[in-house]
């Protein structure tokens, strides 16, 4: 089975060095973005029961993070909550 996964960034370049991998341009929009694809592809899928991976709520060495930040605040929690909402009861 496919297993959709969300995930704000990533950077294990401090740790791996030149083996490091890094997703560059984390945006809260961007992340938005990445999430409303992974819920219209669950939903499009009416044979399995929709369940979304969000990759590491507290990985701040590689800069994987939901948690408010110094550089967008609440953003990717507020970006979570408004692509959420439609389809929270």
């Amino acid at each position: 089975p496919h297993l959709p996964c969300a995930l704000v960034g990533w950077d294990n370049s401090a740790r791996r060095g030149k083996n490091g991998i890094v997703l560059k341009n984390a945006h809260p929009d961007i992340f938005a973005q990445c999430l409303q694809k992974d819920i219209d592809y669950l939903l499009s899928r009416k044979d399995d029961i929709p369940f979304l991976f969000i990759n590491a709520w507290n990985e701040w060495a590689e800069g994987n993070h939901l948690e408010p930040d110094m550089k967008y605040g609440h953003g990717f929690l507020q970006a979570l909550q408004k692509t959420l909402a439609p389809y929270v009861a």
